[in-house]
């Protein structure tokens, strides 16, 4: 009899536990984290999509409501080394929105320059958040990112030289089509001026710019010899050895408007 009235006394006991949890309910872990997992270690400068950082909620299915993230940046200087889409400063906050599975991202774009100089290492680190939730666990809380600098020297002597000339059309053809690139002869004419001796594989003499301080290159308008007209404008890779430009070559009464590159040798 004693044994039944000890084993009653223990589910009475159970059940009163029982009953106290279901009033106060589990505990939820709610959480703000970088998904250091999706994000990338470095871009270079010049890349214009620069490095997404996603920041994302945890802990429910759904979040039931939106919240902001704070973050500061440090290393590197804004507005010289990198700026951040819809942000003004080193520091600054992005919107996780309700719903589920939501994220945001600090998007992060390097500032191009020319000039040749150390990578540049960034550390974001998040803050606070607008409703108390926990930073990072069982995410991180920082990630540290790289802009790697793209730049190399302007030699002006080194486009004096013989590159290998290409052509892109808007149709989707190109030529050379599946052969090498043909010969075109570059030498220096004037102060930051260039003569190539075979525009368009057919040995058309066109003259172009190159500014030193831009890489800009410009074809202003000129007349061939056999009386077409052309007039472009470019850009020059220091690192890759390439000038790409978009030029309008008027020819016999027909419009060509293509993309042309230069490839240099190393």
């Amino acid at each position: 009899m004693k044994k039944i009235i000890t084993i009653l006394s223990l589910c009475a006991m159970l059940f009163a536990v029982a009953c106290n949890d279901d009033d106060y309910g589990p505990t939820i872990y709610e959480y703000a984290a970088i998904n250091s997992a999706d994000t990338p270690e470095s871009a270079t400068e010049d890349d214009a999509d620069g490095i997404s950082i996603p920041v994302v909620y945890g802990g429910r299915l759904s979040n039931p409501s939106s919240f902001t993230v704070n973050y500061t940046i440090t290393g590197g200087t804004y507005g010289t080394d990198y700026t951040v889409v819809d942000g003004n400063g080193a520091s600054g906050s992005v919107t996780i929105p309700a719903g589920a599975d939501p994220e945001t991202a600090i998007q992060i774009i390097g500032v191009p320059d020319l000039d040749l100089e150390d990578n540049v290492e960034l550390t974001v680190t998040l803050s606070a958040t607008s409703n108390g939730l926990a930073i990072g666990y069982p995410g991180v809380s920082t990630v540290t990112v790289t802009l790697e600098d793209d730049d190399c020297l302007y030699e002006e002597e080194t486009y004096v030289a013989t590159a290998g000339g290409h052509e892109y059309y808007s149709d989707g053809s190109e030529y050379p089509d599946g052969a090498p690139d043909y010969p075109v002869g570059f030498t220096l004419t004037g102060e930051h001026e260039f003569t190539m001796d075979n525009y368009w594989g057919s040995s058309y003499a066109v003259k172009l710019t190159i500014d030193p301080a831009t890489l800009v290159i410009t074809v202003p308008a000129q007349t061939l010899t056999d009386g077409s007209t052309v007039v472009g404008t470019g850009k020059l890779s220091t690192c890759s050895r390439i000038m790409t430009i978009q030029t309008v070559l008027v020819n016999g009464g027909s419009t060509y408007d293509f993309k042309n590159t230069y490839t240099f040798p190393e």
